[in-house]
């Protein structure tokens, strides 16, 4: 899959969000682990002060947002998925969300 895409405004952007997962080495296991790591960029650069790169990482965030929505319902309706895959990107918080913190056990 092509990691350039066209938007609905006929401008072309870099698919960050589904774009990337066949570039992965291992696009199933290692997707909820880069999708966890994007979703990170995304609310860093939601902080920033420069409106002209906020309302990017607000457009970025949507995409993301409904993505991640859509993998959330297909997860909850699969019945033979794999457990620690539905567990990773359950985990996968969205932006009202706080993951809880990671313990060692």
């Amino acid at each position: 899959m092509s990691m350039l895409r066209k938007d609905t405004d006929g401008m072309y952007y870099i698919n960050y969000v589904t774009g990337a997962q066949s570039e992965l080495d291992d696009p199933e296991l290692d997707y909820p682990n880069y999708l966890y790591q994007l979703q990170r960029i995304i609310a860093v650069g939601l902080k920033q002060k420069d409106p002209a790169i906020t309302i990017k990482y607000r457009w970025l965030k949507e995409k993301f947002y409904r993505h991640l929505s859509h993998i959330k319902r297909n997860i909850q309706a699969a019945r033979n998925i794999d457990e620690e895959l539905r567990e990773a990107y359950e985990s996968i918080p969205t932006f009202d969300q706080r993951r809880p913190p990671h313990t060692q056990g």
